[in-house]
């Protein structure tokens, strides 16, 4: 097992995959709970599909090329090495498919990498590779892991678990309201990941220059999918106050006494000008009640001004008034 592991990295670290395959074969066939057979397999599995897909595109253009020429022998003979390296394509998507279920059996109770992690990355592949025939069960799969893990999915499993949402609810089998959820979900998990990474980054005071690297590279990427899956839901139709509202309506009791729901019901209706209906001024109220805050009073003043329901709003002014604690903010409340 280590000589063959070892052989393993020897091989990787100079990129030399095709030698490196034999070794890597060895360990998965004869030692499957050795975890790190897992992890230079998705390398080496994913190197040879690219491998696969690039010659098919190569032979794919020949054979474009030689049929503009009228070449139909040349045709033929391109068509059918195309064919033959998409077939080997789908071989190595069906071992990399393989070895996620492999992961889980042997590495399912990994604290780190157990089952949840194995179906996530089991989802993402299958929504990478095989959208057009397992879009569902991609979804399930990422649905359950990043469901359970939250803030410890990776950000990849969770932009695909939120676009391959989207895809089925294009395709009539989510409503608009499960994307609403998947949506709230997938913006709260990636910053509470990227939160973890920026304490991370603030307590590191012997890590070296390679270990803050990669911390820095993390908090972009996460930074990079939270502006994509915001941008994708602001361009997303039914995402307006129609449909928003009565999603939050049918989730409030079982969340009224929980911030973190109201927070966020509160910030996604005001993104999206959801802010004359009343649900709105419930949601802020119920809210203020938890946690007063003079910010969330103003709120709830804005409201009724614009309502003009004046003896509420002076309330809720002089609410802000009372437990704001700088001067020129206490000021502006007045004014």
């Amino acid at each position: 097992c280590l000589s063959a592991y070892s052989n393993l990295k020897l091989c990787m670290k100079r990129k030399d995959y095709e030698s490196a395959l034999p070794y890597w074969r060895e360990l998965f066939n004869y030692f499957p709970r050795f975890k790190n057979a897992y992890f230079k397999g998705d390398q080496l599995l994913n190197y040879k599909i690219d491998q696969m897909h690039d010659s098919a595109y190569y032979y794919m253009n020949l054979a474009k090329d030689a049929q503009d020429e009228n070449n139909i022998e040349a045709t033929k003979k391109y068509v059918l090495l195309q064919n033959e390296y998409l077939n080997n394509k789908d071989l190595w998507i069906d071992t990399l498919l393989l070895l996620c279920d492999k992961r889980k059996e042997y590495t399912g109770d990994d604290k780190k990498y157990g089952a949840a992690y194995s179906n996530a990355k089991k989802g993402s592949y299958l929504y990478s590779y095989r959208k057009e025939c397992c879009l569902e069960e991609a979804y399930q799969l990422l649905s359950n892991s990043v469901k359970k893990e939250q803030e410890k999915s990776l950000y990849k499993f969770v932009l695909d678990f939120y676009n391959s949402g989207i895809d089925l609810f294009e395709l009539g089998k989510l409503s608009p309201e499960d994307v609403i959820d998947n949506y709230l979900l997938c913006v709260s998990s990636l910053n509470l990941r990227k939160t973890k990474f920026e304490t991370r980054l603030l307590n590191c005071n012997n890590c070296s220059e390679k270990d803050i690297s990669q911390i820095h590279k993390e908090i972009v990427n996460i930074e990079k999918a939270i502006d994509f899956i915001n941008r994708r839901f602001a361009n997303f139709e039914p995402a307006s106050c129609e449909n928003i509202i009565p999603a939050f309506k049918k989730k409030f009791e079982e969340n009224k006494n929980d911030s973190t729901w109201l927070k966020k019901a509160s910030g996604l209706l005001l993104w999206k000008k959801c802010t004359e209906d009343g649900f709105y001024a419930e949601v802020l109220i119920r809210l203020f009640e938890i946690k007063k805050s003079p910010e969330i009073a103003f709120q709830i003043a804005s409201f009724y001004l614009k309502t003009e329901e004046y003896d509420k709003a002076a309330y809720f002014i002089e609410q802000a008034y009372t437990l704001e604690n700088t001067n020129d903010l206490k000021g502006d409340y007045y004014y």
